[in-house]
């Protein structure tokens, strides 16, 4: 399973939405620095920057659609998981943009490397198939591309 297929699933799981267009730049933004933290962490590459260019858009689309999912997840009163990964952020204010990212892809490599990372994998393989499945199975009335 490749990387930005963990990332989506991690970031549903925190609480993100998959209708907001932040939710596949977020991704992106950990599947980025997950593979390559060293130029993050050194200063040569702005993280919104690449996810810019990469997906043809402004920078300034792709900051404003990232901040606007990770509020909206953030307002979300039950959504506990989410701030448990930052205690010491206020009730009304979510952590930056920056510190987000980084700390998703610190915690998505820590679940990966453990046993949690398996269960993680495996449902996302298991949503795979079942979405693998029902596009194969012809539906009632339609001719099957398969003959």
């Amino acid at each position: 399973m490749n990387s930005l297929v963990k990332s989506k699933i991690y970031l549903a799981e925190l609480g993100f939405f998959p209708q907001h267009s932040g939710f596949g730049y977020i991704a992106y933004a950990v599947t980025l620095l997950r593979e390559d933290p060293m130029s993050f962490y050194c200063g040569s590459m702005n993280i919104v920057d690449a996810v810019a260019g990469d997906c043809g858009v402004s920078p300034d689309c792709v900051r404003r659609c990232m901040c606007y999912s990770l509020n909206s997840a953030w307002s979300m009163p039950a959504n506990t998981q989410l701030r448990s990964i930052f205690p010491s952020a206020g009730e009304e204010y979510p952590p930056s943009l920056y510190e987000f990212i980084t700390r998703a892809a610190i915690d998505l490599d820590a679940r990966c490397e453990s046993g949690a990372g398996q269960k993680l994998i495996r449902r996302g393989c298991e949503g795979n198939r079942e979405a693998a499945h029902s596009v194969r199975q012809p539906r009632a009335g339609m001719p099957s591309a398969v003959r």
